[in-house]
């Protein structure tokens, strides 16, 4: 594939992604949760409305771009309101379908997630998970600081400025920089 071609179908999935789900993932969980809607954000709700998004990007990347990795794991972090977990108890499968999996792993709040040397401990898994050859994508937003009414300004600055510094989930993980892809979104508060 030439590369101009690479670079404008890249351009073209984000922007349908990001068009079909109304900006960005930050804006559509809270949209969801606004008190009009009645949701409350709990966090069965949540988990439900990133299981939501998640698979509005899978369904719009892979029907535009007719892409999709063969293995797909879906990968939750969980913690945990006990210290520490032992390793029989930090781990849960389940089997979506059509070489989907869903991974919820479990850490205590006072361990330290190293996800690449975590999944080198599971056991007995449905799939391959190889931390040399797997690809983690993430999600990043930038928030803008506006003039609407709702707060002030010098806030929404403040709060931009603290979410600009804090670190990324590639490093709070333990992610390989040359195995992260992030999909980013710029968002106006």
């Amino acid at each position: 594939m030439e590369r101009r071609y690479f670079y404008l179908l890249s351009l073209g999935a984000l922007g349908v992604v990001y068009g079909d789900i109304g900006t960005s993932p930050l804006y559509a969980v809270r949209e969801c949760f606004r008190p009009k809607h009645g949701v409350p954000a709990t966090p069965e709700n949540v988990l439900g409305i990133l299981s939501l998004i998640f698979w509005s990007l899978v369904s719009v990347i892979s029907m535009k771009c007719k892409v999709v990795h063969r293995t797909v794991v879906i990968l939750t972090v969980v913690f945990e309101e006990t210290p520490r977990l032992q390793d029989e108890e930090r781990f849960e499968w389940s089997d979506v379908g059509h070489g989907v999996h869903r991974l919820f792993l479990r850490f205590g709040f006072m361990e330290e997630p190293d996800l690449p040397a975590t999944l080198q401990r599971i056991g007995k898994s449905p799939v391959n998970l190889d931390p040399m050859i797997t690809s983690f994508f993430l999600g990043r937003e930038t928030l803008i600081a506006t003039r609407r009414p709702w707060m002030a300004i010098w806030r929404e600055k403040l709060f931009a400025w603290m979410m600009r510094n804090s670190s990324s989930a590639a490093q709070f993980f333990c992610l390989p920089a040359n195995q992260v892809i992030e999909l980013g979104a710029q968002i106006e508060m």
